[in-house]
C-alpha cells in the first residue's frame, strides 16, 4: 500500500513539474491589461446595460415629444331602423397641441 502511494505521488509530481517547465518555455502572446479592459468593455453585461440606459432615455424623450404632434381624427355614426333613417353624425377634428400648458388650437 505504501509503495502504491509513493508511486502515485511521484507520478503526480513528475507530470506537474513537466507541465510547469513546458508553460515557461512556450512562446505565447502576452495578455495585457489594455486587452483585458477592451474585452471587458465590449462584452460585460453590466457595461452593455449601462449603454442601454442612454438609448432608453432617448426613446422616452422621443415618445414625450410625440405628444406634441398634430393629430387628425374623424368618426361617423348612423342609425337606420326599419327603413327609416334616424340620424347621420359626422365628427372630424384637427388637434394641434401647443407647448403652452396644454392649450390646443
Amino acid at each position: 500500500m505504501r509503495g502504491l502511494l509513493t508511486l502515485l505521488f511521484s507520478i503526480v509530481f513528475m507530470t506537474s513539474s513537466a507541465q510547469l517547465r513546458s508553460s515557461v518555455t512556450s512562446d505565447s502572446a502576452v495578455f495585457t491589461l489594455n486587452d483585458m479592459q477592451e474585452i471587458v468593455l465590449m462584452n460585460h453585461p453590466i457595461v452593455k446595460q449601462a449603454g442601454l440606459l442612454s438609448k432608453e432615455a432617448n426613446a422616452k424623450v422621443l415618445q414625450a415629444l410625440g405628444g406634441f404632434d398634430p393629430a387628425i381624427s374623424a368618426s361617423f355614426g348612423r342609425k337606420i331602423f326599419g327603413g327609416t333613417e334616424y340620424y347621420n353624425h359626422w365628427d372630424s377634428e384637427l388637434k394641434v397641441p401647443l407647448w403652452l400648458a396644454g392649450a390646443d388650437l
